[in-house]
């Protein structure tokens, strides 16, 4: 079976009204929504856009629940660090990271554990300690 190319050309002509009714709604599909909230304390909150949102998000924007137990897989922890998950796997399989749990094939890292890494300045595994108890 042969496939052939096909080219077509489609000309469409539109007023000045029709022009700027399509460009408003082209505008409005890709320019962010920024609207103003009230916050509880009464202060006047910008709502951060979907782009802004997503590099700030921990947790898909959602707080992590208080629970110690809070496992990690790589794509969290990539995300809480705020780089690729290819990343993280480098730095665990060069050990420039905290150990991870092993459940299996599974690999996990404590969300307690990560942030206290990182709040110590993300030393090599081998000269970093923690501890649940020592919080």
């Amino acid at each position: 079976m042969t496939v052939k190319a096909l080219h077509l050309t489609i000309g469409i002509t539109l007023d000045a009204e029709s022009v700027a009714a399509v460009l408003e709604f082209v505008r409005q599909a890709i320019e962010p929504k920024t609207e103003d909230r009230t916050s509880e304390s009464g202060l006047i909150r910008r709502r951060m856009t979907p782009l802004e949102a997503s590099q700030h998000a921990l947790f898909g924007g959602q707080k992590p629940p208080d629970d110690m137990g809070v496992l990690l897989d790589t794509r969290q922890v990539a995300k809480m660090l705020n780089v690729s998950a290819r990343h993280v796997s480098s730095l665990q399989v060069t050990g420039r990271m905290p150990k991870p749990i092993r459940i299996g094939r599974v690999v996990r890292w404590s969300h307690d554990e990560i942030k206290a890494w990182v709040e110590a300045g993300c030393p090599h595994r081998d000269k970093w300690t923690w501890s649940r108890r020592s919080k």
